[in-house]
């Protein structure tokens, strides 16, 4: 660790070079005298990534590294960034996220004041387009966003979310944790996720002092391609299977497969959604009642891959003892 580097910020992309654009302009404009370094994970992307780094590196106020990542993944290009970070806070920032100027100088002070160990920030949308009638706030779950009012305070429970497009932690917390599950987080076009839930309960579970601070803001672009149908059904469908993923393997699942409140879950859902499809209910309705069911297919695919390679792994097994 370099103790001249206060922050380091770290900030995955991939193929959002005109996007990243606007995150390192914002970087590029925070009012701090702090000493932070920004790191652009490059996740194995084929536009221009490369290129707009170097055209900021030139004129930049705080030293701008380009790294390159080939495997495909968020979690890989979390890790690789925090390998190469050398600040006492790392931060991170997702390539589709505008920062308040005063984001890492709020960030900092919580850091001090609180004795924190993470601390969380405030997400905001930021719409590039008028928002559908259609969209309730149940299809609005694939934006990111993230408002527990204006009041900072002490998060315990593991169920109070936090997400991984704008946070900060010491860098010995990842000492005590570990790093990102590789099995995790958005490959490419792929929307499963997880991977920061994941190691956010790793740290409640390690009893780690975790802060939301609401003037470390950002705010978040919701554009066109994300208020579709097709990319809030694939959404859910990934969101499940990330689920799926991550559930604790028992012993009677080998005959029940899934736990019995996701099979009373899939049932409801398909009578949800043949009772939408004959009474003609309205767009949001409709669409409501087919995430949910896309949501327990996606865990359904999921723990049948888990399953299938289960019982691939025995008759190994046993074949071969």
């Amino acid at each position: 660790m370099n103790p001249s580097v206060q922050v380091s910020v770290i900030v995955p992309s991939y193929n959002r070079s005109e996007s990243l654009k606007d995150t390192l302009q914002g970087l590029g404009r925070q009012k701090t005298s702090l000493h932070y370094e920004i790191i652009v994970v490059d996740n194995n992307s084929t536009d221009g990534t490369k290129e707009v780094v170097r055209e900021f590196q030139g004129n930049f106020k705080a030293p701008l590294y380009y790294l390159f990542e080939s495997r495909q993944g968020i979690s890989y290009a979390r890790n690789a960034g925090m390998r190469k970070a050398r600040g006492e806070l790392i931060a991170f920032l997702d390539d589709d996220t505008l920062p308040s100027p005063e984001w890492l100088t709020s960030f900092w002070r919580c850091f001090q004041e609180e004795e924190a160990d993470l601390v969380a920030g405030k997400v905001e949308l930021l719409w590039f387009s008028e928002r559908p009638e259609w969209l309730s706030e149940i299809l609005m779950k694939p934006l990111v966003t993230l408002d527990y009012g204006e009041k900072r305070f002490q998060i315990h429970a593991k169920e109070k979310r936090i997400l991984g497009a704008n946070f900060a932690f010491r860098r010995s917390l990842a000492d005590r944790v570990g790093f990102f599950r590789e099995d995790l987080g958005r490959r490419g076009n792929s929307l499963i996720g997880g991977e920061d839930s994941e190691w956010f309960g790793r740290l409640i579970q390690e009893k780690a002092k975790v802060f939301y601070e609401p003037q470390a803001q950002v705010f978040h672009k919701v554009l066109g391609e994300k208020i579709t149908e097709e990319y809030i059904l694939r959404w859910f469908l990934d969101i499940g299977r990330t689920h799926g993923h991550l559930m604790d393997w028992k012993w009677h699942h080998g005959v029940t497969l899934l736990p019995l409140w996701c099979w009373k879950g899939t049932l409801y859902s398909r009578m949800r959604e043949t009772v939408s499809d004959f009474s003609r209910q309205d767009k949001t309705q409709r669409l409501e009642a087919k995430t949910q069911g896309l949501f327990y297919q996606g865990i359904l695919q999921e723990r049948s891959a888990h399953w299938q390679n289960r019982v691939f792994r025995k008759s190994l097994s046993c074949h071969f003892i």
